[in-house]
């Protein structure tokens, strides 16, 4: 035997043989060894490795509707546009998971001149999905090209004002005419290459093969999009990872988004397995169980929906009057209709700044009457209730002008004497002259303190003033002509789109009033017919409406008072001084904390003044596969940010050392 012999290891046909030579004992020793050692193996393995997700699989996601645009420029006016440019391109910002603002392609923001200047650094070695470099020029190409009307972006409003400097190969300064706290928001712009667009005129723009075939610098880059042979409409578009993404590399390999006529088609595809994700469109009578196979991510959004009452002067209305207000916001039971239309993915608002608590700022409860207070308040506007309906009693003959001391139409004026002196408390002497003297204004002003609260309190009065305006000739025809009476019922017509939710928003709300006494008129027009005929012109009593905050609030649009015309979005035609220079600080101050104690100040005046009547938010609910993870559900600035942490999703998963 040699010495390499004596070393070598048994043979695996000796292995096979050893059981041969040992006892039932032996054997049975051996086995128990066996399966100790491999128990243990297993137990150390297991305690010192961690499930983690691991690259591979697919999404196949549903959305209604078709892609037009997958150009940041365009993109801000359709949802699966912007679902598609949020994962095929970048911007100078980003939202985290957290619904933090955070830097992206820029590794540094610098905020200077208390808020004039934004100035941010940008990574080193960034390249668009076609291999090209990305530069500081690509930034002001995409920010002139909005600024430049003849490329008509939707977002051009948002840059107007707005001077974007290149500082260095690596360095932008974007200057601002004054501090606007809220700019940082705007810094998440999705980019677009000079390289690919700078050729292409303005009027050809939007005509570019390059709308659908874009180059981009997000997580993800398209393989593919397929057309309809009928109609040549987009019906699905392919997306497969970016190898140049400068970021963290999805574990998802490949998104495909199919395009549906129907929300009834989607959820068929869905139940069929034939997709992974997709967002619900209507949460009317929507349950968690609905979907098979399926599991909810229900995310929060700076959003509402309010009545807004027309203060200005465009119409006649009961609503410019506070107490009336406050008698159509008093009879909403709002608990109920977000049951009713949301169920329990919904929550009631009850300020201009959303959902409490969601801004940092402390929300107000919903102040409750009694059926007989808010009968009181409609009193002393000249509505009683009767058989349970708010009228207003008029006469259609006896006074229909104002009268005193000196009037001339002695018609009226003998008429007035007549009516007064079937009192003789009120007017002793009892004279039908025609002659409005002292006698007769002495006379008016004892009828006015006689019937005082219908009178005198409505108005702020606290003495007659011998004066027949409209409050007194409404008493003096009730005393003196009750035969000429009609009681006109207290009515309200309420605007809005013929679309979910305003839709059945608008005939849920009409219902509670009509039980509540207030008959309600429902106006419901497209989203065009309504811009045009009226939002426009302000040609409406009541609006049924949403607002869109953003996740930096700037309620300036919404509620001072410069923005009462058209474009301006003060939907109410609100005027308060106060809540004015409140909300221009509140928009210049980059403390964040100063900035809450402004907005709180001026929401608290706005609900106190009740320009509208806040209604409720909306959850944004995204139904997924339950093998997909990693989706980190919460505040988000609109839908499409729901992919704002897609690298981290996953499906597969592996073990790794801890």
């Amino acid at each position: 035997m040699n010495e390499n012999s004596k070393n070598k290891l048994p043979s695996f046909s000796q292995w096979r043989k050893l059981p041969r030579f040992l006892s039932f004992r032996e054997k049975t020793t051996v086995l128990l060894l066996a399966i100790l050692f491999l128990g243990s193996a297993t137990f150390l393995y297991m305690n010192n490795t961690k499930v983690v997700p691991a690259r591979g699989g697919s999404i196949a996601e549903g959305i209604v509707g078709s892609p037009r645009f997958l150009n940041p420029v365009y993109a801000d006016a359709n949802d699966a546009d912007r679902d598609l440019v949020q994962l095929l391109f970048a911007g100078l910002m980003k939202y985290n998971d957290k619904g933090e603002i955070v830097p992206d392609l820029a590794e540094e923001l610098r905020i200077e001149e208390g808020g004039k200047v934004y100035e941010l650094t940008l990574r080193e070695k960034l390249l668009w999905s076609d291999g090209k470099p990305f530069s500081v020029d690509d930034i002001l190409f995409t920010v002139r090209t909005i600024q430049d009307p003849r490329y008509k972006s939707p977002i051009r409003a948002n840059w107007i004002g707005v001077d974007v400097q290149k500082v260095s190969e690596r360095v932008v300064r974007f200057q601002l005419n004054e501090p606007f706290a809220p700019f940082v928001e705007r810094l998440t712009l999705k980019l677009i290459p000079e390289h690919i667009w700078g050729e292409i005129s303005p009027e050809n723009f939007a005509l570019s093969v390059y709308n659908l075939k874009p180059i981009g610098m997000g997580p993800y880059r398209l393989r593919e999009a397929s057309r309809e042979d009928r109609t040549g409409a987009i019906k699905e578009v392919a997306l497969g990872i970016n190898p140049r993404y400068h970021g963290q590399k999805p574990y998802i390999q490949s998104f495909t988004f199919r395009f549906f006529d129907s929300p009834e088609n989607l959820k068929a595809a869905f139940d069929r397995g034939d997709l992974q994700g997709f967002t619900v469109s209507s949460l009317q009578n929507f349950k968690k169980g609905l979907f098979v196979r399926s599991q909810l991510h229900t995310f929060s959004l700076p959003r509402y929906f309010a009545v807004f009452f027309n203060l200005g002067t465009t119409i006649s209305t009961e609503v410019r009057k506070e107490d009336m207000r406050s008698v159509f916001a008093l009879t909403i039971d709002k608990q109920k209709l977000v049951a009713d239309l949301l169920g329990e993915f919904g929550e009631p608002v009850n300020s201009p700044l959303g959902r409490e608590g969601i801004f940092g700022v402390s929300g107000l409860e919903q102040e409750t009457l009694s059926r007989e207070a808010v009968v009181a308040i409609a009193a002393r506007n000249g509505y009683e209730e009767r058989d349970g309906r708010f009228v207003k009693v008029q006469t259609t003959g006896g006074f229909d002008m104002d009268l005193e001391l000196g009037s001339k139409a002695t018609t009226e004026v003998r008429k007035l004497q007549e009516c007064l002196a079937k009192d003789k408390d009120v007017y002793p002497d009892g004279t039908a002259s025609g002659i409005f003297g002292s006698l007769t204004k002495t006379a008016v002003i004892r009828f006015q303190e006689k019937y005082a609260s219908e009178i005198l309190t409505p108005n702020g009065l606290k003495a007659g003033t011998g004066k027949v305006g409209p409050s007194t000739r409404d008493v003096l025809n009730r005393v003196c002509f009750p035969e000429s009476q009609i009681a006109s019922p207290l009515k309200l017509t309420l605007h809005t789109i013929d679309e979910y939710p305003l839709k059945q928003t608008a005939e849920l709300l009409r219902k509670q009033w009509e039980a509540a006494g207030i008959t309600v008129d429902v106006k419901l027009q497209s989203s065009s017919d309504l811009e045009r005929d009226t939002l426009k012109p302000r040609a409406y009593e009541a609006l049924l409406f949403g607002e869109i905050l953003g996740l930096i609030p700037d309620p300036f649009p919404f509620w001072h008072s410069s923005q009462k015309r058209d474009p301006g979005l003060n939907l109410s035609q609100y005027d308060n001084k106060n809540v004015d220079k409140l909300l221009e600080q509140a928009r210049k101050e980059i403390d964040e904390e100063k900035r809450k104690e402004l907005l709180q100040q001026a929401q608290d005046l706005i609900v106190e003044d009740i320009p509208a009547l806040f209604l409720f938010d909306s959850e944004y609910v995204y139904v997924t596969n339950p093998t997909i993870k990693g989706i980190n559900a919460g505040l988000i600035a609109d839908p499409s940010q729901r992919f704002s942490s897609v690298e981290k999703w996953y499906i597969n998963t592996a073990r790794a050392w801890k």
